[in-house]
């Protein structure tokens, strides 16, 4: 089954909750009541967020986590990365040297790469801010 982790999910989850509120700042006790999440897993969520660049954060009072650009700037193909690093159906489907015995002869080698390129612009076509319109409008577009 083709599908992402648990705190991939968790952390669209999250950023969701904070594209409703796009200016403001969360700490990760806020944001695991409001998501229903355990504090821990918001915690660590949210400091791989920040790692990649999709989060920034200041510390002490008046402190958070905040989205460091606009929600419609960040698409599911940057949480992703931010969480599971580029997405690849198989190894070979994103490496120019994949650890494969029978990559030079592979058969499927190249159809692979077209459908993992299609997954990657497919998710690169969907932005946090569409997410949270689905929830309240219906069916999103696309950018």
């Amino acid at each position: 089954m083709f599908g992402f982790s648990k705190l991939t999910d968790y952390g669209l989850v999250i950023l969701a909750e904070m594209a409703k509120n796009p200016g403001r700042r969360f700490s990760a006790g806020e944001a695991s009541r409001n998501t229903g999440l355990p504090r821990a897993t918001v915690r660590k969520v949210m400091g791989i967020l920040a790692a990649a660049g999709i989060l920034g954060s200041n510390r002490g009072t008046g402190g958070g986590y905040f989205l460091s650009r606009p929600p419609e700037e960040i698409t599911l193909a940057n949480l992703v990365e931010a969480m599971e690093g580029k997405p690849a159906l198989v190894e070979c489907a994103t490496s120019d040297q994949p650890d494969c015995r029978i990559a030079l002869t592979c058969a499927i080698r190249s159809g692979l790469q077209v459908i993992n390129r299609s997954v990657i612009e497919t998710l690169d076509r969907f932005n946090v801010a569409q997410l949270t319109e689905t929830a309240a409008n219906g069916p999103a577009t696309t950018r």
